[in-house]
């Protein structure tokens, strides 16, 4: 193959795996959202509908536009959207007054990218002047599934870390929604008063408030069986 395709190549396999982000990692979130916004599941799950409505949309509105745009410029916006939606989903929930409606614009944002990647990745990386098409269209494919597998462990292994130091300092994790509100399992008149005062700091950054969707993993998990 030739050495100055290598980086496009890549940039394929790459834009699978950021396609497996988007349709599977917040189905994994389920029952943090349920907990932490007090959301029914029935509408958390609209999520997932929405996300492939809006896939199929960008597929089909793509072909009126991608040719005009060129595919690197789509590509690149592609990336763009995946990458804003899926920070939005821990920012705007916690940053709107409607935290559904904060969720529902993330899985639109990253939707367009998802649907873009759709139709972009295969053709690119068939144009390429690969040694073996078969085998290399038959490898991008398989990265969909590699992106999956790290989606589960990745996070899997971020929400134990966070769980591990939730149960070192309990003041973090104090999430805006149900659980916030159930009665503590603490009846003893010598419980520790709660660290955080009730109350959380104002101006967070976007990385704590990842880390405390994360920490209402184990609540959600709980407290949804």
């Amino acid at each position: 193959m030739n050495k100055g395709y290598k980086w496009t190549v890549n940039a394929c396999f790459a834009g699978y795996i950021v396609q497996a982000i988007v349709n599977n990692f917040v189905p994994l979130l389920f029952l943090t959202f349920q907990s932490s916004y007090g959301i029914p599941l029935s509408r958390i799950t609209l999520l997932i509908t929405v996300n492939f409505a809006v896939q199929l949309t960008v597929d089909l509105v793509s072909v009126t536009f991608v040719d005009r745009i060129g595919y690197r410029v789509s590509m690149l916006i592609a990336h763009g959207m995946a990458a804003l939606g899926l920070a939005g989903l821990t920012v705007l929930p916690r940053m709107l007054d409607n935290a559904y409606a904060g969720l529902l614009v993330s899985v639109v944002c990253y939707a367009v990218g998802g649907g873009l990647l759709e139709v972009l990745v295969s053709p690119v990386m068939e144009s390429c002047p690969t040694d073996n098409k078969e085998k290399a269209m038959s490898m991008l494919h398989s990265f969909y599934c590699w992106g999956q597998v790290g989606v589960v462990l990745i996070s899997t292994l971020f929400f134990l870390v966070i769980r591990h130091r939730k149960l070192v300092d309990p003041g973090i994790g104090v999430g805006r929604g149900a659980h916030s509100q159930r009665p503590s399992v603490c009846q003893s008149s010598h419980c520790p008063a709660d660290p955080g005062g009730g109350k959380r700091a104002e101006g967070q950054g976007t990385f704590q408030n990842a880390a405390v969707l994360a920490a209402d993993v184990d609540d959600g998990l709980r407290w949804g069986q």
